[in-house]
């Protein structure tokens, strides 16, 4: 990962050597990219840095209220990161903007891998507040979205990994029965994507959690 924050830095030098000044979406995507890296890494003060400059750019480049999927994303990265750094409530907030934003692009009643995702990661969010209702509701809306995308039966690492964090907040709340069924499949689900007898870490995970 640190090749590739060289490689992503040697990127940056040269759109701005290009660019000079200018806001321009090859640099947003550089600026976006380190973060992204950085992230990666674990620090998570740097990808904040990262991504801010990205989102700035971005609002820059297409409007400061653009509705655009390159400022959706890059809020929803950097609400990651925030999230990184323990600032959950912040991270809502940016995460709430994406959310929006997504199903104004992409329709409000329609089924799209990234409104699924937004809604994932405010689950996520509110998990980690401690408002662990809120966060299965969420989870729940993510659930369902990504099982229309992608097929009700289809074995998908997204929604395995929403069937995890299910188990593991109704585990939180008390209800076990809930939890055991949820992490079951999500098991299920990682070893039929993973192969049955493969050493993997979401496998690992769900053992663990069961």
């Amino acid at each position: 990962c640190k090749k590739a924050i060289s490689y992503h830095e040697k990127s940056l030098d040269m759109a701005r050597c290009i660019y000079g000044s200018r806001s321009h979406t090859d640099i947003a995507l550089s600026l976006n990219s380190l973060g992204q890296a950085w992230y990666h890494l674990g620090n998570y003060k740097t990808a904040v840095d990262y991504h801010e400059q990205a989102l700035q750019m971005r609002r820059c480049i297409y409007g400061s209220g653009a509705v655009h999927p390159g400022i959706a994303t890059s809020l929803d990265n950097l609400a990651l990161a925030l999230q990184g750094r323990g600032k959950y409530r912040e991270a809502i907030h940016y995460q709430q903007q994406a959310l929006q934003m997504r199903q104004s692009i992409y329709g409000k009643g329609k089924a799209h891998v990234e409104i699924a995702s937004s809604l994932n990661n405010l689950g996520s969010s509110w998990k980690f507040l401690g408002d662990h209702r809120k966060a299965i509701s969420y989870f729940e809306q993510a659930l369902q979205m990504f099982r229309s995308v992608y097929g009700q039966s289809t074995a998908n690492p997204d929604i395995a990994n929403i069937l995890l964090n299910l188990g593991i907040t109704w585990h939180t709340v008390g209800d076990y029965g809930k939890a055991i069924r949820y992490i079951e499949q999500a098991l299920l689900m990682f070893r039929s994507i993973y192969g049955q007898d493969t050493a993997h870490r979401d496998i690992g995970f769900a053992l663990n959690n069961l």
